[in-house]
């Protein structure tokens, strides 16, 4: 299993390092890019060496899952590897000055003459700068280490001078005088110009063809008559011989062609002309391509092993000779020629070539598997089996040159390693790498700061041995020369010193550290996270401190030869002026106007101003924090220094608000209960707290905490002195946090009592529009008239009454206050005529009292201080039972049953019977009554939801009676009277507003005189409290008839069952018993 390549930076080196493979280079000298044929692969292109659309890759459709990063990382796509990869590849350095024709730039030197100023502004110690030709009529500028990065392009003779005087005009003497001005002193020609002549593309060869063969039109040379595939050819009568020697032809249109060598020893053409034959006849090996397969067909010859490559199998979809490439199109269709290179391998096999313009490079397609006999040549010749295959243009033959003399070099790199093979001619490197590494003639440059003569040198272009451990052997034919280089510290950064920095909190700097023309990169170490280095600057913004904060900053400058480190302070200044909070004194912390406190920091606020018995602060909850008292014992500079919150001792009152509840993170302190208290339904910045110093009542001198105008926590400890309040945050906070808005205000509600109530004005304020204060009252609007039931059920019981009852003598009273009483301290019970009071009984039960008072002052029926009308609920939080007060012709009850019956059951007065009652006849107070809420030692709230006043419902024996639209009378809506029993008393109900005055009940036996034995009547007709009641005789006389008023003849039959009237006897007749 292959190894994952590591892609890592070594900044000492100036180098990027492909680990685990042999690939390392100068920073800024490769690029990476996402392969074109494969999404999910990626090449890696030496930039140094590249030259216009020729690139050269140190990888090719290398997948992306092969490369990790320096920490071993995995990419998640070819984009991010990509991406990662240039980043590490960076230059240390800016980009170059790039002139126009224009432009002039002068170089002089001062008199030390250890600098190099150039009229731009720059400035360059002496020896960090080397001139080149940039080979297109100007000049470039380059710094001397082993990264080449331009810092001028395109210096023109004619516009440039040295210490006044124009440099001379040839190119050479030029550069030789920049970079004697750059070292000091005279140091000769770079590389001056060859005497060696080298034939630039090869060769033209004189081309043979034989009598089946013909010489078309236009820019074709030759074409087969043939269809015999072993005659119509040509062939070259010049030859090649040396290892590295090779013929290209250009061959077009579609047909199944072969292109090889001969041996020029033998008679292989005169074989090939005379007999019969087939594709091999007369080649010592050829290639064969065919346009029907698109590709490779075969090899064919006296040598026919070979071994097939790139070009025909096994490389990537833009190497393989076929349907994908550009030339395969062009060689299926015949629409333009393809470019075959033929010849002999350094090592004398005999090899095949396609020119692949899209990667601007031959292509391997096959070779032999044994090499050539040496001293033996060998000629191209080409044979086709039809009639459209051609040669277009002359091939052309490159030999190898006897006269050129080859001087290999090799460099030592700074970490051991060893560069080669290098020349110091562009003629020695382009001919070893055509002839020798079979490459397309092509070589770069390097130099390098550490050779005193600054020679440039040249290395093939198909041959790159960047960093081998082990420095080359040389051969017979090859001696390697080590070039000489001076002492790589003397090229180092030299030792500096830098000032220290002073600057406000939270303000935009930028600051130069390092000049960019020193030729090395500054890093810095210890900056705060808001400030980073771009570009040998400081910038960004200083961050918030809470006090005056210095930061050591160690400095690093490093280039390719060695490294210095120095340091500076940095110091953030506390800004006073954008750190004052208005309304607190800030103890500690890093506070930020107007109300912010950042993260990590244990602060300490005051609130300005000190909270007193009878008022509050109110606020809405925005973020995290602590409140409460400090303990007297921390002194100021525990507020300045010490971590307040999590020591216990340092507090009297603790209460820690949180989004999800109370005292969550931490326990409360000096609470009744200082547990959490979980809320899953807060919702930051609207939710109303407050915190109210009480003053009067059961919790005088305490704190109350509310959220939303419920009482979450009452203190423990009685307070009388004005206090301090303190906001405090952890130093583990991750979060910016808000200070509390505190309004401070009288903890008196002076608004009104929620619609349905009223406030009594006589007694303490309320709460809030909706909750009883401590002894505060409120009357229920509306009055219960007689006749009358009003209901208070066990669901408004639940929720306004029993939640408040959490300590011994808390009680909620609904009853009729007595005249005369005084409200202003509290309702005592002896203040009510009747009333229903709830109280705490314990923990896990609360009782149910009812009472009425007799009128003078001693308490009759139930005796509140012997408990002798009182039910006890074992809940806390289900009163059981629903309760009513009724009113009945001058008599008031107080009910309790079961829930849900009121509504059916008659009243006490007509037979209703309940669970408990409590009764006052003949009420003397005032009917319609008026019923009073009240609390003793407890807040509790209150609303119309589900109290309800109803008519008390009839009894069976009860009737209501009305007037149908057409006057006729209605029991109970029918139009039928009621069936009545005999010795059973009946009550007619005639009070209802649709009978007139003159609408009487009356009853008749013989439908003309008034039946009036045991009949009552009170009232008038259509007003409250009229009825008709007739006690019914046993023995009453049927039939019966009722009429109305004085109308008898208006009538209707009575039903009566259970009379003992006896009819008389008729005359003449005797009743027999």
């Amino acid at each position: 299993m292959s190894k994952d390549i590591i892609v890592k930076q070594d900044s000492s080196a100036g180098s990027i390092d492909f680990v685990n493979t042999t690939i390392q280079s100068f920073l800024n000298t490769l690029r990476a890019e996402r392969s074109t044929t494969d999404p999910d692969a990626l090449n890696i292109v030496n930039i140094k060496k590249s030259s216009g659309t020729r690139l050269v890759y140190e990888m090719r459709n290398t997948p992306y899952q092969n490369f990790v990063d320096s920490d071993g990382n995995r990419f998640t796509s070819s984009t991010e590897a990509v991406d990662y990869i240039n980043r590490t590849a960076k230059t240390f350095f800016t980009d170059a000055t790039i002139l126009n024709e224009q432009d002039v730039i002068e170089f002089s030197t001062e008199p030390s003459n250890t600098v190099v100023f150039a009229s731009n502004g720059s400035t360059y110690p002496i020896g960090s700068l080397v001139a080149y030709d940039a080979g297109d009529g100007s000049i470039n500028v380059a710094k001397n280490d082993a990264l080449g990065s331009n810092t001028f392009i395109g210096l023109l003779p004619s516009n440039t001078s040295v210490n006044g005087a124009l440099v001379p005009a040839q190119i050479s003497d030029a550069v030789n005088v920049l970079n004697a001005t750059f070292y000091g002193s005279s140091i000769g020609a770079i590389v001056g110009a060859s005497s060696i002549t080298v034939v630039s593309g090869g060769v033209p060869v004189v081309l043979n063809a034989d009598s089946y063969s013909e010489d078309p039109t236009g820019d074709d040379v030759w074409r087969s008559l043939s269809t015999d595939c072993h005659r119509g050819r040509a062939w070259t009568t010049n030859v090649i011989t040396y290892p590295g020697e090779y013929f290209t032809v250009d061959l077009s249109h579609a047909d199944v062609i072969g292109f090889g060598l001969y041996e020029s020893t033998s008679d292989t053409i005169g074989t090939a002309y005379t007999q019969t034959g087939d594709k091999g006849t007369g080649f010592v090996w050829s290639l064969w391509m065919d346009n029907n397969l698109n590709s490779a067909e075969n090899v064919y010859g006296s040598n026919t092993g070979h071994v097939r490559d790139v070009g025909w199998v096994g490389g990537t979809p833009e190497e393989i000779f076929n349907t994908s490439t550009v030339e395969s199109v062009s060689w299926a269709s015949g629409s333009s020629p393809v470019r075959f290179r033929i010849g002999l391998s350094v090592d004398g096999f005999i090899t095949s070539f396609y020119y692949n313009s899209t990667l601007g490079r031959y292509v391997p397609l096959a070779r032999s598997t044994t090499p050539t006999v040496a001293s033996k040549s060998y000629g191209l010749m080409v044979k086709s089996c039809g009639t459209e295959g051609t040669i277009t243009g002359t091939p052309v033959m490159y030999s190898r040159r006897d006269d050129i003399i080859l001087r290999y070099f090799y460099y030592e790199n700074r970490d051991g390693t060893y560069m080669y093979p290098l020349f110091k001619s562009t003629e020695e490197a382009d001919y070893v790498d055509q002839f020798v590494y079979s490459g397309s003639g092509t070589s770069h440059a390097h130099w390098f700061p550490n050779d005193p003569q600054m020679h440039v040198w040249y290395m093939p272009d198909s041959s790159t041995t960047m960093m081998n451990p082990t420095p080359p052997v040389g051969t017979v034919d090859i001696v390697y020369t080590r070039i000489q280089t001076t002492d790589n510290t003397s090229f180092a950064p030299p030792p500096f010193t830098l000032p220290d920095l002073e600057f406000d909190e939270n303000t935009a700097i930028n600051v130069e550290v390092s000049s960019d023309s020193n030729g090395y990169q500054t890093v810095l170490y210890g900056l705060p996270t808001s400030l980073s280095m771009v570009s040998n600057h400081v910038v960004g913004t200083t961050p918030f401190v809470s006090k005056n904060t210095v930061y050591p900053i160690r400095v690093t400058r490093v280039n390719a030869f060695g490294s210095q480190q120095a340091g500076f302070y940095l110091t953030i200044v506390d800004n006073t002026s954008v750190s004052t909070i208005t309304g607190w004194t800030v103890h500690q912390g890093n506070v930020y106007q107007p109300n912010m406190v950042f993260p990590s920091e244990n602060a300490v606020l005051e609130y300005d101003t000190l909270l007193s018995k009878g008022r509050q602060v109110r606020w809405m909850h925005r973020s995290e924090g602590t409140i409460g008292i400090l303990d007297a014992s921390v002194t100021l500079s525990n507020k300045e220094n010490d971590d307040i919150l999590n020591t216990a001792s340092n507090w009297n009152i603790r209460a820690s608000l949180y989004n999800g509840g109370i005292n969550v993170s931490m326990p409360g302190i000096g609470w009744t209960a200082n547990t959490n208290i979980n809320f899953n339904n807060l919702i930051s910045g609207l939710d109303e707290w407050t915190l109210e110093y009480v003053n009067g009542g059961g919790d005088d001198g305490k704190l109350r905490l509310y959220l939303n105008g419920v009482v979450q926590l009452t203190s423990t400890g009685v307070l009388s002195t004005d206090q301090t309040l303190a906001f405090v945050t952890s130093s583990t906070e991750v979060r910016t946090l808000i200070i509390p808005g505190f309004v401070e205000e009288a903890s008196v509600f002076a608004g009104s009592a929620i619609s349905g109530f009223t406030h009594v004005a006589a007694s303490p304020a309320l709460y809030n529009g909706n909750t009883l204060d401590e002894n505060s009252a409120v009357n229920i609007d509306g009055t219960v008239a007689s006749g009358k039931r009003y209901i208070i059920p066990k669901s408004w019981v639940d929720q306004h009454v029993l939640p408040f009852l959490i300590n011994s003598g808390d009680s909620v009273t609904v009853g009729i206050m007595a005249s005369g009483a005084d409200a202003s301290d509290g309702l005592s019970s002896a203040e009510f005529d009747m009333a229903l009071k709830w109280e705490y009984r314990d923990s896990n039960s609360h009782r149910n009292i009812m009472f009425a008072n007799d009128g003078t002052g001693t308490l009759s029926g139930g005796n509140i201080d012997t408990n002798t009308n009182e039910s006890i609920i074992q809940s806390t939080t289900e009163s059981m039972f629903d309760y009513a007060f009724e009113v009945y012709d001058g008599n008031v009850h107080l009910l309790s049953c079961n829930t849900e019956v009121f509504n059916v059951v008659p009243g006490i007065d007509n037979g209703g019977s309940f669970t408990r009652v409590m009764s006052v006849g003949s009420y003397t107070g005032t009917i319609p009554l008026t019923l009073t809420v009240t609390t003793s030692s407890a807040t509790s709230t209150f609303s119309m939801a589900d109290l309800q006043e109803i008519d008390i419902p009839d009894p069976q024996y009860y009737h209501v009676v009305t007037e149908s639209p057409e006057g006729t009378f209605l029991f109970g809506g029918n139009t039928t009277f009621p069936t009545l029993n005999a010795g059973q008393t009946y009550r007619f109900v005639i009070s209802d507003n649709s009978l007139e005055a003159t609408d009487h009940l009356r009853f008749t036996i013989d439908e003309a005189t008034e039946y009036t034995s045991g009949v009552t009547r009170v009232g008038t007709p259509g007003t409250e409290g009229a009825y008709v009641e007739w006690s019914v005789p046993s023995d009453v006389v049927v039939p019966m008839f009722f009429y109305q008023d004085a109308d008898a003849s208006t009538n209707g039959p009575v039903p009566i069952h259970g009379t003992t009237y006896k009819p008389p006897a008729i005359s003449g007749y005797t009743h027999n018993p």
